[in-house]
């Protein structure tokens, strides 16, 4: 129901992959943003949808992302495939809400991680729409990974055997032991 409820902030309409509502993504993330969430959801019906605004005030950031998902229903349709990515600036807010059909490959946790390690520290440095477009590859990677695609926009997480991305330090030292091992032979 497109209808505002008392109170409550009007929802933005969609825009796209990318509704800015609060200014901060510019032209060159933009265009990222929109090619790889274009092409996540060729292959996979998933769907990452980015919104901004200065405030979801009188909202919480969780109630206003439920809204957003409500209005727009992002992802293939009875599927539930939809990711809401919002941004509230003013509010300094984050919150990405996942739909039912995304959970097991995109649990809270996992969610959690991709924020606090790709997302949060471009926003504390002030560069809110790398900060985003991190946080959209990362989610991208992970449902392309669990449904056996190759996205362009992005490479594959690199995994060790418990599953936790390889630290790039570990993927040099293991070069470099190939490495001596061929040159000694």
């Amino acid at each position: 129901s497109g209808a505002v409820r008392a109170g409550e902030p009007a929802i933005p309409k969609p825009e796209g992959f990318v509704t800015d509502r609060a200014g901060v993504v510019g032209a060159a993330a933009r265009a990222r943003i929109v090619g790889l969430a274009g092409e996540l959801q060729a292959k996979t019906g998933a769907e990452i949808a980015v919104v901004t605004v200065s405030t979801t005030a009188p909202l919480d950031d969780f109630t206003y992302a439920l809204r957003v998902a409500e209005a727009w229903k992002p992802g293939r349709k009875g599927d539930d495939t939809g990711v809401v990515f919002l941004v509230a600036v003013e509010d300094r807010k984050l919150r990405i809400l996942v739909g039912y059909g995304l959970e097991g490959i995109l649990p809270d946790g996992r969610v959690g991680e991709i924020s606090d390690r790709e997302v949060v520290p471009a926003f504390r440095a002030g560069r809110v729409d790398e900060g985003i477009w991190r946080g959209v590859a990362a989610l991208a990677a992970r449902i392309a990974e669990a449904r056996g695609v190759t996205l362009t926009g992005v490479p594959p997480p690199q995994r060790d055997a418990r599953g936790a991305p390889l630290p790039t330090w570990a993927l040099i030292l293991i070069l470099l032991v190939v490495l001596a091992i061929m040159l000694y032979q």
